[in-house]
């Protein structure tokens, strides 16, 4: 049977990997940070604290050297490393470089999988983004995960190891407790009448579902290779702001009146927008549209 570590296991993202995995048949172990009985009879090995090569070590010793590597850790907020940039350098690069260097020694033959960010692309891209786009973040956040991207690429071309990143455009969905669709659900839930947004209401972004991007980051190792390949993590399809805070009222039954102030927060692209093209080219293809992810998330939002 087939093994695979999850780097950031008890995340949000990461539970979603860990289930996809499951349902596929793979033997799971998961380590980051969540309480050390976490998750009795739901995976097969579980090393809580940081991503380190210590409890990589602690984890092989349960179950052995793993076929494949996902790591989903580190930051995961804009907002949070413009305001605390140090914080989200160390969230994401030690343990991004400890599983690159752990996988060299004791695990040379596993496939990588490093979740990276749209956030590399910054905000002078305009239409849908390809892979080959230059990166030019403009936030901590994204600088951070396009370093995670230079340090996979280093350590799969010098060291051998089969590597893929994906760059997460906007993701949401159970269990994710940031981000506009949780925050706006959570405001939506008591009726307000008005509602007032920061942001353009004509912003453009690409939202995934977090089932989808989970199976992208499984599906994605069959694709990483010594050049480390990126692929967007992305539906391909544009909608506004305005347009998902609509759909997103309808789903939850509301009359609510959602307004944008039109302030822009540094750091936040005014379209960000992905090409699937070399997604579907690898076989991949999402399968819950928007309407749909906000009509299920709205069944579960005031709690998920």
């Amino acid at each position: 049977m087939r093994s695979a570590f999850v780097a950031g296991a008890n995340g949000a993202i990461g539970r979603h990997v860990v289930a996809e995995l499951m349902r596929r048949g793979w033997r799971v172990g998961g380590l980051g940070h969540g309480p050390a009985g976490w998750p009795s009879g739901m995976i097969d090995g579980w090393v809580p604290g940081p991503v380190d090569v210590p409890g990589l070590n602690m984890l092989r010793s349960q179950l052995g050297a793993p076929d494949l590597i996902v790591n989903v850790a580190g930051g995961a907020s804009v907002g949070a490393s413009v305001s605390d940039p140090v914080n989200d350098l160390g969230r994401t690069l030690p343990a991004a470089t400890a599983i690159l260097t752990w996988g060299q020694q004791f695990a040379p033959q596993a496939r990588q999988v490093h979740a990276s960010s749209a956030a590399v692309y910054g905000n002078r891209h305009s239409g849908t983004i390809r892979e080959s786009a230059q990166p030019m973040p403009v936030s901590p956040y994204g600088m951070h995960k396009h370093l995670l991207e230079q340090l996979a690429g280093y350590w799969a071309e010098q060291a051998g190891l089969p590597v893929a990143l994906v760059r997460l455009f906007s993701v949401y969905g159970p269990g994710l407790r940031k981000q506009l669709v949780y925050d706006l659900t959570q405001r939506l839930v008591s009726r307000p009448n008005r509602i007032i947004l920061s942001g353009r209401d004509d912003a453009a972004r690409d939202w995934i579902w977090i089932e989808d991007a989970a199976r992208l980051l499984v599906e994605a190792g069959d694709w990483a290779t010594t050049s480390a390949p990126v692929f967007n993590g992305c539906t391909g399809v544009a909608t506004t702001v305005r347009r998902m805070a609509e759909s997103l009222v309808r789903a939850l039954g509301c009359d609510t009146l959602v307004e944008f102030d039109g302030e822009v927060r540094p750091g936040d692209p005014h379209s960000l927008v992905g090409s699937s093209i070399r997604l579907r080219k690898a076989g991949y293809s999402h399968q819950v549209s928007l309407d749909e992810g906000l009509a299920r998330f709205a069944l579960v939002g005031a709690t998920a």
